[in-house]
């Protein structure tokens, strides 16, 4: 209830990217240097951080999708278990 009562703060608004860049006319002055700056807001962080992570995901989600397309899926993960240990389904 306490803070609803503070109501808006200007401090706490505008996203990460505007807050961590300075405000917004900070932002429009690196666009006019041509200074760009890597931002998510679902990731908490600044520029290389933001696109680290961003690759980690995108390689992570390129692997997972190879295996899929080459058939491997969870019915196909426990058939080999059942397999390898010689044991059927209904067991």
């Amino acid at each position: 209830k306490q803070g609803v009562a503070a109501g808006r703060r200007p401090d706490l608004t505008g996203g990460g990217l505007v807050r961590s860049a300075g405000g917004w006319s900070a932002l429009r002055a690196m666009r006019n240097y041509e200074s760009r700056m890597k931002g998510d807001e679902r990731i908490l962080g600044q520029g290389d951080f933001v696109e680290t992570v961003l690759k980690a995901a995108q390689k992570n989600l390129d692997r997972k999708s190879m295996i899929r397309a080459l058939g491997y899926d969870f019915n196909w993960l426990v058939d080999r278990v059942l397999g390898l240990f010689g044991l059927s389904f209904n067991e």
